[in-house]
């Protein structure tokens, strides 16, 4: 289903996360997400995709507009946002990002 498509769109009004957000990038989509929960947290807004208030049909039917109106914009944010994912999933592997606590 991925390979096929050249967006992804998560409209929820309420989420804490999602993994669809990361399995869109390693497929090189770009997103749409609510800014709900800690999905707009895995958006670079205007470069991995769009963030939009949930439950404001105006705002995601604007993201939608803006997305498909330039397939080779499309092409570069799903880009970007694969890039970022190998870059994130190669800074943990080498143990940047973890937290130390301190007491």
């Amino acid at each position: 289903m991925f390979r096929s498509a050249c967006l992804l769109v998560l409209p929820y009004r309420d989420a804490t996360q999602s993994a669809l957000v990361a399995a869109a990038y390693t497929f090189g989509l770009p997103v749409i997400v609510t800014d709900t929960g800690a999905l707009a947290e895995y958006v670079v807004e205007g470069e991995t995709g769009w963030i939009v208030p949930p439950g404001d049909a105006r705002a995601l039917a604007s993201a939608l507009r803006a997305a498909l109106a330039d397939p080779g914009r499309l092409s570069a944010m799903g880009l970007a946002g694969a890039h970022g994912s190998r870059t994130a999933a190669a800074r943990r592997r080498q143990g940047f990002g973890r937290c130390t606590a301190i007491c």
